[in-house]
């Protein structure tokens, strides 16, 4: 990157410009594939989990429907959150954005300096031996820790949007299976209070079920209000 040859009235500029080059580099060829590999992971790993969760949930539906005598409870999820969070990976992972950084024209006062060196100095290559010499040990030990938390916070931003939107997905995925079972509590609850009334009828009225008929009436109602007992 610097040589003895090299400009030193310019180098500030091309060595700028060839950092951010190799950061780019490095963040398309060896981080993005290493992120992509990960999500992919993870969405598997979700998708399993996703399934053992949507297993349960057409046992308890199995048994609902058996207790009914009819199919009329369905506990399914919505697996179009797994089909957004792959194409979400691809996106974030097909390859960065990069925003440069301003890595070797900052004010500084070591930066001023060797810029001001190397403008003076530079111009008799007699000194560029020096000037060489001088970079060297800048590169070699200059802290880029606030450059490197400026771009890992660049090139995380569209992970952490995605990370906050796991929860609200989740939430979907199971949004179905959570409406059919609060309609179908509502609707035990309201048998439930039906069978009641109608018991409170009978203990108040027991003259109005004597008759053969009405009292085989009455054990049929009475059968299925225990069913509905049951079943909440």
């Amino acid at each position: 990157m610097i040589t003895e040859e090299s400009d030193f009235g310019k180098i500030h500029a091309e060595m700028d410009e060839e950092m951010n080059k190799r950061i780019q580099e490095y963040l398309n060829g060896t981080v993005l594939p290493k992120f992509h590999e990960d999500l992919g992971g993870w969405i598997q790993h979700s998708k399993d989990e996703f399934d053992q969760s949507q297993n349960y949930l057409n046992e308890m539906a199995e048994g609902f429907n058996a207790m009914y005598g009819d199919e009329r409870i369905s506990l399914d999820c919505d697996f179009r959150v797994l089909d957004d969070w792959r194409r979400d990976a691809d996106r974030m992972t097909n390859g960065v954005h990069y925003e440069k950084v301003n890595i070797m024209n900052r004010s500084t006062p070591q930066q001023f300096f060797l810029k001001s060196a190397g403008k003076l100095l530079g111009v008799l290559p007699q000194n560029n031996a020096m000037l060489y010499n001088r970079y060297k040990t800048y590169l070699e030990t200059e802290d880029y820790y606030e450059i490197g938390v400026t771009i890992a916070k660049r090139f995380l931003q569209q992970f952490e949007i995605f990370e906050k939107s796991i929860e609200r997905d989740v939430n979907l995925f199971f949004k179905n299976p959570f409406k059919v079972l609060e309609v179908a509590v509502e609707e035990a609850k309201s048998e439930i209070k039906y069978g009641k009334n109608e018991l409170e009828k009978m203990r108040i009225n027991p003259e109005l079920y004597r008759d053969p008929l009405t009292l085989y009436e009455v054990k049929l109602r009475q059968f299925e209000w225990m069913t509905a007992a049951g079943r909440g």
